[in-house]
């Protein structure tokens, strides 16, 4: 019963608040309403979060059925802004 509320609670985090923060944090930076340093430093928070709740997913699926959408869904959402924030520091370090 516990497990089955803690995959409730994850899929219920990842479906809608931290998409819509997520979503909330493209659209700003975006219009250029917000630093750039700042966005990269809570993106990186952001997608920290997210690759555990990636993790968090994968410990869960050991234990009960938990479908592998959601599993890709974060990881993909997690790992794609996370490699764009490395491209640019790459593109730093070379200049």
């Amino acid at each position: 019963m516990f497990i089955i509320i803690l995959k409730d609670i994850s899929v219920f985090l990842l479906n809608n608040k931290l998409k819509r923060e997520y979503k909330i944090m493209l659209i700003k930076i975006r219009g250029g309403n917000m630093k750039r340093d700042f966005f990269e430093k809570w993106s990186f928070i952001l997608n920290l979060i997210l690759f555990c709740a990636f993790l968090f997913l994968v410990v869960l699926m050991f234990y009960k059925d938990v479908d592998l959408i959601y599993i890709f869904c974060t990881l993909l959402i997690s790992l794609l802004p996370l490699l764009n924030i490395i491209k640019r520091y790459k593109k730093k370090t070379d200049n």
